[in-house]
């Protein structure tokens, strides 16, 4: 399957840019995901802050389009 997607430029420049860099972010999502799991299950230093760290991962998975993680 193909998928074309057109803009009309200049009008619709942040759309395009969003669509241009949709890859890298989502790369820098599951960087942050990937971060976020290994302090709270490595991260010594963070003991205190387990419960917000696990909050902040959760909200980011409601928040992600599905499948982002994957």
């Amino acid at each position: 399957m193909k998928v074309l997607l057109e803009f009309t430029l200049p009008e619709e420049d942040d759309y395009f840019r969003t669509a241009q860099d949709a890859m890298a972010y989502r790369r820098a999502l599951r960087k942050l995901d990937e971060y976020l799991r290994s302090k709270i299950k490595y991260g010594d230093e963070y003991q205190e802050a387990m419960i917000i760290l696990q909050d902040i991962r959760t909200k980011l998975h409601e928040l992600a389009p599905e499948g982002f993680a994957e």
